[in-house]
């Protein structure tokens, strides 16, 4: 049976499961999220896209994401993994009889903020860009081994376009982005493509499929990681539901799973996350 590959991409601004659609903020309207990111993996997508086995990593974070309308057409966007907690498994081996100590690592990951702008809203349509800033903040050699990682130490820019259609007073809507990841010190630099689907039932229960597609254009010249999920050249084709329940008008929950067909140089494990959010 075929792996799965997480959903996690800390080093290109789409972490946790999480991914801007092209619906702007009004003006004063605010969305915050709370979100617990689990991944463990005792294996790893190759350059060649094989499957090998690694000691097990265990990766969870804790993060917060925003959303503010500065303007009908402004919308100010945070993305704040203001945990991260990295470990490497302790190893036995039953022939020689040795043991590898353990490892772990526990600091802030990398940030970011930007914003997104309306290019057009018409009817049912709607059309917008936005540019997600990279903070480097985390930690790209951590932990007694110096193999794991909380952040890649590199300044990028993501700009993408967004566009979306609702089919009200059907509770249906399709959203599609397109992107380019510039990444600093050597780093390859990306083209993002997404595609999401989703359906409300009650006016309560949204249910969506999410599709994400990460390609490396492989100019850096720094070599890949083997171990974690900042890798160089990281490339995915990625899947999963996401689901979220309207409790109140303004309080929900959240839960999704993300796997993938395909995978480059990135742990061979699916991602589970539980989010709390606040509309306000």
């Amino acid at each position: 049976m075929k792996r799965i590959v997480i959903f996690l991409i800390a080093n290109t601004v789409s972490v946790g499961g999480w991914c801007q659609n092209p619906w702007n903020k009004s003006k004063g309207e605010s969305f915050i999220k709370l979100d617990q990111t689990i991944i463990i993996s005792d294996a790893f997508y190759t350059p060649e896209k094989t499957i090998k086995d690694i000691t097990t990593t265990g990766v969870y974070i804790t993060s917060l994401y925003a959303e503010y309308g500065f303007t009908n057409k402004m919308t100010g966007v945070l993305y704040l993994p203001f945990f991260f907690r990295s470990t490497l498994n302790k190893q036995e081996f039953t022939q020689s009889g040795t043991t590898e100590p353990g490892d772990e690592l526990n600091s802030i990951g990398d940030a970011a903020i930007g914003f997104q702008y309306q290019i057009l809203k018409r009817g049912n349509l709607s059309l917008s860009s936005s540019l997600m800033l990279g903070i480097p903040i985390g930690e790209d050699m951590g932990g007694d081994t110096q193999l794991l990682q909380s952040g890649d130490g590199e300044f990028n820019q993501l700009v993408k376009i967004h566009g979306g259609y609702s089919f009200y007073p059907k509770p249906v809507y399709l959203a599609v982005g397109f992107g380019f990841n510039n990444r600093t010190r050597g780093f390859s630099d990306e083209f993002h493509v997404s595609f999401e689907a989703g359906y409300t039932f009650n006016e309560k229960l949204n249910v969506a499929l999410k599709f994400y597609n990460l390609s490396s254009l492989r100019n850096g010249d720094i070599s890949a990681s083997q171990t974690g999920l900042f890798s160089n050249n990281l490339e995915f084709f990625s899947f999963g539901p996401e689901v979220s329940y309207q409790v109140t008008e303004r309080f929900g929950l959240s839960g999704s799973v993300f796997g993938a067909f395909s995978g480059r140089n990135i742990l061979a494990s699916p991602s589970f996350s539980l989010g709390a959010f606040l509309k306000l």
